[in-house]
């Protein structure tokens, strides 16, 4: 059966292929630079690159035999004026991107809390360096850093981000950049979506421009590989038409649809923008497959379970995306401490979806006294963590509503929608489906209230719907009417004009760096203290600001970043712990050059500010020399290398 379906679009598969081997073969390379185990994985990884080579070259010959046939057999029939639908998305978006971040200077940090966001800019610096997330030699101390023990699915973006780094070097500049395409790639899919289920001109521009400038893209900078949700409309797509049975309107068998291949491509490209969207992906078309199995008069199992086989692309495309982390763990073992194996069942129910969040205001909303009465909330009740960022804002909250009323009222013509949303709305909700997941299956997904983004769409999707049943009977002129009205009431209600800020810090911090690399050659290394785990933090709102020397840098060693529970991050936890003597002593036995200290984390850390100073008096005497410090007094810098003293 299997066999009979892939036949006819052996070109979209054997590309699909292609690219699956090709990643197989690059990233075993990088698992094999770590160790000097050879044998079969060498050959292994000369097959793979063999192999996408063929198949790329399969893939080519059959979409051009496909082109020539399909311009043979009918003239390809293009709506006149559809291009200019997604001339004006990108327009009105290029508009709000201007309303909203005008005041940004791209040279420096569009965020730069010493958060999540510090995190970004090493790991986007590291694929700049090394091609790659996985690995980062300058990082981690003599081991070097590495990231396989963290589980990335989230190829695609990082593509994006080296494309951009062909034009332009710097981490935060590309950060910038990443996050404002990310607004244009989810505007225009989403556009595209609504055209496909047959929404209007005007209001799936609405649509497409208000997904865009969700609450949720605004307030996830932090969490950057977070904003490139643009399969997530893709994967609703696939979603209706599984309930809708698409792939068999057109009187073929599936093995013969064309759409069927198209759900199969666009399922395919779910899996490369993150593991949350790939998931969240899987979860819609099952539960669009329950819905189809219980709404359709023909039981027939082909038409009814052939959605586990998208399914079966998704899983498929992850594990390739994590066949590194496996082939890591396979050769190295299992890391007891990783933040993976950390996180426990009972994170589904406490990072839950909340209907309150959803329907409330946003964070930091342009009318003071709505955001206060949100303050209120978040001060008020419990559960409320990363959530926050779940708001829906107006019109898609009223979408939302809308969605429970015209399931509980029968509509037919709003259901597939309806089901859909609500569907998404108990997979994520805190004691939902999610949660119930968790009791039988420990699995790293917990964050169940990102599922907000499918809401968010698909609320929008039935409030266009709603505007165009209610005005069908009038002009097309209060079609776009409506629609220009709901673009600026929902782009004033879901986003906040992003703020200048003062960067003395950031300056302070870049300076003392390259105070440093003047002190030290091209090479040398730096033990940064105080310690802290990675990527799990332990010290007081997180000790990302340890990575800032590694981002300012170019040519130097250092200590912070290597993988906690293994063997290096041990060696540097236990000798940040030894006294300020024995931590030069033993930083130079271990060839390091110069010694790093953040004194704020440090006192975060020890909740002490005078052991403090107790430290870097006792480091400057072991030393023998006097500390390099930053302006504004945050970081002190010694050389502890007797030959690079004066």
């Amino acid at each position: 059966m299997l066999r009979k379906i892939l036949k006819p679009g052996r070109g979209v598969y054997a590309l699909m292929g292609a690219i699956c081997c090709a990643i197989l073969a690059v990233d075993i390379g990088r698992v094999l630079g770590l160790t000097e185990y050879r044998g079969m994985l060498t050959y292994g990884r000369i097959a793979l690159i063999v192999l996408s080579g063929v198949l790329f070259l399969m893939a080519a010959g059959c979409m051009i035999a496909g082109l020539r046939k399909r311009e043979q057999e009918t003239a390809v029939r293009t709506e006149k004026r559809e291009w200019t639908i997604y001339a004006a998305v990108i327009l009105l978006i290029t508009a709000g991107l201007w309303i909203n971040y005008r005041t940004v200077n791209l040279a420096y940090p569009l965020l730069y809390d010493g958060g999540d966001e510090i995190g970004v800019y090493a790991l986007i610096k590291s694929i700049l360096q090394n091609g790659t997330s996985l690995v980062t030699p300058l990082e981690g101390g003599n081991a070097g850093a590495d990231m396989f023990d963290y589980l990335y699915s989230d190829k695609l973006s990082f593509l994006l981000v080296r494309m951009i780094g062909v034009f332009v070097k710097n981490p935060y500049t590309i950060a910038t950049l990443f996050f404002f395409l990310n607004h244009y790639l989810i505007a225009l899919t989403g556009t595209w979506v609504c055209r496909q289920i047959r929404i209007s001109r005007a209001m799936s521009i609405a649509v497409g421009v208000l997904y865009a400038f969700s609450p949720y893209i605004q307030l996830r900078f932090c969490h950057l590989w977070l904003t490139p949700y643009f399969m997530l409309p893709l994967a609703c797509l696939v979603a209706i038409w599984i309930i809708e049975g698409k792939p068999f309107e057109e009187g073929k068998r599936l093995r013969d649809s064309r759409t069927f291949r198209k759900m199969a491509v666009m399922c395919f490209g779910c899996a490369f923008t993150g593991l949350y969207y790939a998931y969240f992906a899987c979860a819609m078309i099952a539960a669009a497959m329950v819905i189809r199995f219980f709404a359709a008069k023909e039981r027939k199992a082909s038409r009814i379970l052939y959605p586990a086989i998208l399914i079966g692309i998704i899983g498929a495309a992850v594990a390739v995306n994590m066949i590194p982390n496996l082939l890591y763990w396979k050769l190295f073992g299992m890391n007891p401490a990783s933040e993976i194996a950390m996180r426990n069942g009972a994170d589904a129910e406490v990072y839950g979806l909340k209907m309150s969040r959803m329907l409330l205001p946003r964070n930091f909303h342009r009318i003071t006294k709505l955001w206060n009465f949100t303050n209120r909330y978040l001060h008020s009740y419990p559960l409320t963590n990363e959530n926050s960022t779940a708001a829906l804002g107006l019109i898609p909250s009223v979408g939302f509503v809308m969605s429970l009323i015209m399931l509980l009222s029968g509509r037919k013509e709003y259901r597939t929608v309806s089901s859909l949303n609500v569907s998404a709305f108990l997979i994520g909700t805190i004691g939902g489906i999610g949660g119930l997941i968790s009791v039988f299956i420990n699995m790293p997904m917990r964050s169940y209230n990102r599922i907000s983004l499918v809401i968010m769409f698909l609320s929008l999707v039935m409030a266009a719907m709603l505007v165009e049943n209610l005005l069908k009977k009038k002009p097309k002129a209060w079609l776009a009417a409506v629609s220009a009205v709901m673009i600026c009431v929902g782009f004033y209600d879901q986003t906040v004009p992003w703020n200048t800020r003062d960067f003395s810090d950031y300056e302070a911090m870049k300076e003392i760096t390259d105070q440093a690399e003047e002190e030290l050659e091209p090479g040398d290394s730096i033990f940064v203290l105080p310690y802290d785990d990675w990527p799990s933090s332990k010290i007081p709102d997180g000790g990302y600001m340890l990575h800032m020397g590694y981002i300012e840098s170019e040519g130097l060693h250092w200590s912070y970043g290597a993988a906690q529970g293994r063997p290096e991050a041990e060696w540097q936890k236990a000798t940040a712990e030894k006294t300020p003597e024995e931590i030069v002593k033993q930083a130079r036995e271990a060839g390091y050059d110069g010694i790093w200290m953040d004194t704020e984390l440090m006192t975060r850390k020890n909740e002490d500010s005078e052991e403090t100073e107790r430290m870097i008096s006792e480091i400057t005497g072991a030393a023998g020399t006097e500390p390099i410090i930053s302006r504004d007094g945050r970081i002190y810098f010694w050389k502890i290398k007797e030959e690079k003293l004066p």
